[in-house]
C-alpha cells in the first residue's frame, strides 16, 4: 500500500534495514512504483522506469489518474 520511494526510504532510514534489502536479489526500492487503490483497496500496481526517479513517479500518478477516471 505504499510508493517504491516509501518503501524505499524507510528501508534506507536505518544500516541493518539497508543491509536486509540488499541480500534480496527480486527486491528493488527505486521511485517509480505506485499502488492502485479502489474503494480503499489496493488491487495491483504501476511501475514506471526509464527517466529520473520522480519522472518516473510522475508518469505513474499520470497513468493512474487516467486509469481511474480523476481529473488532473
Amino acid at each position: 500500500g505504499k510508493s517504491t520511494r516509501a518503501f524505499g526510504d524507510r528501508m534506507a532510514s536505518a544500516p541493518t534495514l539497508a543491509l536486509g534489502l540488499s541480500n534480496r536479489s527480486r527486491v528493488l526500492a527505486w521511485t517509480g512504483g505506485l499502488p492502485i487503490e479502489v474503494a480503499g483497496q489496493i488491487i495491483g500496481g504501476v511501475g514506471v522506469s526509464g527517466a529520473a526517479g520522480p519522472e518516473d513517479e510522475e508518469c505513474a500518478e499520470t497513468a493512474l489518474r487516467e486509469l481511474l477516471g480523476e481529473a488532473a
